[in-house]
């Protein structure tokens, strides 16, 4: 489990952990909010979400979720800013 720095969130986590390019197929990434339990079960998740999505196959695909990648964490660091 990582905690994400409150100074520079979106920077902390690009930068500690893998890209999706360098996972193993159907990898997947939680993230959850201070003080939340990493589980369905936390009452704080009810209506908690997801994301998915299917990079393009072709010589450039893993760039291209790479990129959707950083635009994620990107967005996520600046919602946690405001």
């Amino acid at each position: 489990m990582l905690c994400v720095s409150l100074l520079c969130p979106a920077r902390s986590l690009y930068n500690n952990i893998k890209a999706p390019s360098q996972l193993q197929p159907m990898a997947t990434y939680y993230l959850f909010k201070d003080g939340i339990e990493p589980k369905w079960e936390d009452p704080k998740n009810t209506h908690g979400g997801s994301w998915n999505c299917t990079a393009p196959r072709g010589p450039n695909g893993k760039q291209v979720l790479d990129s959707w990648w950083l635009h994620s964490v990107s967005v996520l660091g600046a919602q946690h800013a405001l």
